[in-house]
């Protein structure tokens, strides 16, 4: 059991854990992430239950979530809220369609994510809107996207710099995605190295990664639209 009270369990599933700074005292909410809850148990559920977690936001776009539907016992269990967060209508990373030609597909290594966190910022209304019914709502919450990387990544640093967490901090939080996702990407990676050539495996590595450079280009196209990153969120 985690110092946050998430068991091994769901923190190897589902990749889950607390925000740093948003623990639920001194009036800031409780905040935690993951990966999507398509393979939840009722063991899993009762495990989220007792976290307190009450709200379930699922950042996912309609063909994912039609492809990988939310489990009705987490929709009975939790008020769920759908809050699609666009990342333009980019295919599963785990399509095997573009590996024949995943560079030109997906450019130089870390390109292709630097387009899409800036695609992010290009639909901050979406993004603005979670993080504001998070902090005002006060009801323990999970925010969940397919990976839990990068539309959880952007929503969670946004409702974390609303509320006071330092930059530092929101960023090393940001960058454990890398920790909890490791076996998965360590599979999948694996998986792709049997397809393409290595060049091609690189530019997939990129993708699957925590970088401190993606979050930068959000972070850094909301202050460069809107003055400062305070005056946007709000």
């Amino acid at each position: 059991m985690a110092s946050d009270g998430v068991s091994l369990s769901l923190r190897e599933r589902f990749g889950l854990r607390m925000c740093a700074g948003l623990d639920g005292g001194g009036g800031l909410p409780m905040l935690f992430r993951s990966r999507a809850l398509t393979e939840a148990t009722e063991e899993d559920i009762e495990a989220l239950r007792a976290l307190g977690i009450e709200v379930v936001y699922d950042l996912r776009k309609e063909a994912e979530r039609v492809a990988n539907p939310e489990p009705a016992m987490v929709c009975n269990a939790f008020e769920v809220r759908v809050c699609p967060v666009d990342l333009q209508d980019d295919e599963s990373r785990t399509q095997e369609t573009k590996s024949s030609h995943v560079k030109a597909a997906y450019g130089r290594p870390g390109e292709r994510m630097r387009f899409l966190y800036g695609v992010m910022a290009n639909h901050a209304d979406a993004v603005q809107s979670i993080a504001r019914s998070i902090i005002a709502d006060g009801k323990p919450a999970l925010v969940h996207c397919a990976n839990g990387k990068d539309r959880v990544g952007v929503v969670c640093a946004s409702v974390q710099l609303a509320c006071g967490v330092s930059h530092d901090v929101v960023m090393a939080d940001y960058l454990r995605t890398n920790e909890y996702n490791a076996e998965m990407n360590r599979r999948d990676l694996a998986h792709y190295a049997g397809l393409m050539p290595p060049d091609a495996v690189e530019v997939l590595a990129a993708m699957f990664e925590a970088r401190e450079e993606y979050l930068k280009v959000f972070l850094g196209s909301i202050e460069a639209r809107f003055g400062s990153f305070r005056r946007w969120v709000g």
